[in-house]
């Protein structure tokens, strides 16, 4: 994967609370391991009847980001392994993301710094019957277009993708059933990658368990930044 390539999957965590990584290395269908970020993210083969896959794979302890260049491949793995029933995935609170993430915007001078863009959103819309059900809406910045700003109480944002505020890139894409897309071309990607989900983790937006709680403790997708 040298170069820039879409990868697609879910954030989920064990039930047993094993590294995920130590798990796959007993798995005799799971070969090709390589490192990518040490201790954090790493690259695998899965060798199945059909072909070679490579996945990339961030270990975060008892959480992890599992990645294919299609999403649908991720969830045969993790059904051919037999992970499927210990692996659970998070709510992900991105309606509640969303419409913190417009205080900055309203009141730029105030102490909390506004750290990403939002640059598409997918939102269900209700009290319109079936005459309209879903909108979907691109844009550089949408938390700067006025007309946004006056439709977001009447949709509940499910799909998110946040720019980089200072290098002006796509950060990653998040669903809120756990799904994230990104695209992976350097470590500087994962970094941001895995900035972000601090960023998620310490908002209170992640909950497992379908918990109204959010995740409050110290662990992470992956350890901090060095």
């Amino acid at each position: 994967m040298a170069n820039s390539q879409a990868l697609s999957g879910f954030l989920q965590r064990l039930d047993e609370g094993k590294s995920i990584r130590d798990v796959l290395l007993g798995k005799k269908e799971v070969s090709g391991w390589s490192t990518l970020i040490e201790g954090e993210w790493y690259q695998f083969v899965w060798d199945n009847a059909n072909e070679s896959v490579p996945f990339v794979l961030r270990d975060g302890r008892d959480r992890f980001l599992l990645l294919a260049h299609d999403h649908t491949l991720v969830s045969q793995f993790l059904d051919f392994t037999g992970l499927v029933s210990v692996a659970r995935k998070p709510r992900i609170a991105v309606s509640q993301f969303v419409k913190d993430s417009v205080a900055p915007v309203n009141a730029p001078n105030q102490s909390f710094a506004r750290q990403y863009r939002l640059s598409n959103i997918f939102g269900a819309v209700d009290g319109y019957g079936r005459s309209l059900q879903t909108v979907a809406l691109w844009g550089d910045d949408l938390l700067s277009a006025e007309l946004f700003l006056k439709v977001l109480d009447e949709i509940n944002p499910y799909r998110v993708t946040v720019r980089d505020m200072v290098r002006n890139v796509d950060v990653a894409s998040i669903g809120s059933l756990g799904e994230v897309n990104f695209f992976f071309g350097s470590q500087s990607s994962l970094r941001r990658v895995d900035t972000f989900f601090r960023h998620l983790k310490r908002g209170g937006y992640l909950r497992w368990n379908n918990s109204s709680s959010p995740e409050t403790e110290d662990e992470d997708v992956g350890q901090e930044e060095p």
